[in-house]
């Protein structure tokens, strides 16, 4: 039986900002965004305030916090060298809900009970170690259920939910636990429904009949199955830079530039999506004849500009290039975030 991990990081990008500056590690900290002309808090440190709430109200709530420009960027580059620490532990790990609070699923694959807890200290340990902080951790058969038990764990204290056992412990906690959306939990607690275990006990075809399809995905959920399964993403698709010049250039220092502004921009692509190269391709068109190529799988996945330029100009140097080029193409195959 296949054994699911969800570790559980409440205000990602508060505990990124803390960790690449240490002296925001003891006051409140508000992170920030421009929203339709005003500026909006995108994570808190202080759970009073909410994501989306307007600074100037976060600031009655939060006086004496800090306020600091959110930057997407260093979020994402910092949720892939996390993906890439757990991904030493398991070939699988899926990303279940982004930032502010991420969750990320790790397949076990088949260990014993008993190693489960070792294995969720280890997987705490290795996001200690990237971001500082401790996160919370579940453990189940069931993805869905592995998430929600991440939700109720504590820092330090994974919770581990048996086989067989979902829809028992599912059973006392408040719908608002459920994926779910917010105007449904209302509308149930109209009916007097509160607790999940309240809603097993009505048939499906009766949810159904009264919330849709969403009434369907409600019972599968409270009674702890997966609507969906655990499955890997599909591909990642590549990124392509090119350049073609005014006329034929024999210069190698030409050549060398070239790559350099394409080795920038692509790093600047992949810093925004979160990725790193795994494999980098280089095409050039010479004058006459057919176009050359060269390619190279790495065996650490590279977004640094530098290294991705000394890579191409690796490659540049290995084609057997005798004419003037025309123009060169560069072709990265990212490390998908998730795999």
């Amino acid at each position: 039986m296949t054994w699911i991990a969800v570790v559980h990081i409440a205000s990602f990008p508060i505990a990124v900002a803390r960790r690449d500056s240490p002296h925001r590690a003891h006051r409140p900290l508000l992170l920030i965004a421009e929203h339709d002309g005003q500026a909006v808090v995108v994570a808190a440190s202080d759970p009073a305030v909410t994501p989306g709430l307007a600074l100037h109200r976060a600031r009655l709530r939060c006086p004496d916090a800090l306020v600091h420009p959110h930057e997407p960027e260093r979020d994402q580059a910092a949720l892939f060298d996390l993906r890439a620490a757990l991904g030493t532990l398991s070939p699988r790990v899926a990303l279940l809900a982004p930032p502010p609070d991420v969750a990320l699923a790790v397949d076990l694959g088949h260990p014993g009970a008993s190693h489960l807890t070792q294995i969720a200290h280890l997987l705490a340990e290795r996001v200690r170690r990237r971001l500082g902080v401790v996160p919370s951790v579940g453990l189940a058969t069931r993805p869905t259920v592995a998430q929600l038990a991440a939700r109720v764990a504590t820092a330090g204290e994974p919770e581990i939910v048996s086989p067989g056992m979902e829809a028992a412990w599912l059973a006392p906690r408040p719908l608002d636990l459920l994926p779910i959306d917010e105007a449904l939990v209302w509308r149930l607690q109209q009916f007097g429904l509160r607790t999940i275990g309240a809603v097993t006990r009505l048939p499906c075809d009766a949810l159904e009949a009264q919330f849709g399809r969403a009434g369907r995905m409600l019972f599968e959920l409270a009674h702890g199955r997966d609507p969906l399964p655990f499955a890997a993403p599909p591909d990642t698709p590549p990124l392509v830079a090119g350049r073609r010049f005014a006329g034929p250039v024999t210069d190698a220092h030409v050549l060398a530039a070239a790559l350099a502004r394409l080795a920038e921009r692509l790093a600047h692509h992949l810093l925004h999506r979160g990725q790193a190269a795994r494999r980098l391709t280089l095409s050039l068109t010479p004058a006459h004849g057919p176009p050359v190529a060269a390619s190279r799988t790495l065996a650490e996945p590279a977004s640094d500009p530098a290294r991705l330029q000394a890579l191409l100009l690796a490659l540049l140097r290995g084609l057997d290039l005798r004419d003037a080029c025309e123009s060169l193409t560069v072709t990265l195959e990212p490390a998908a975030l998730m795999a």
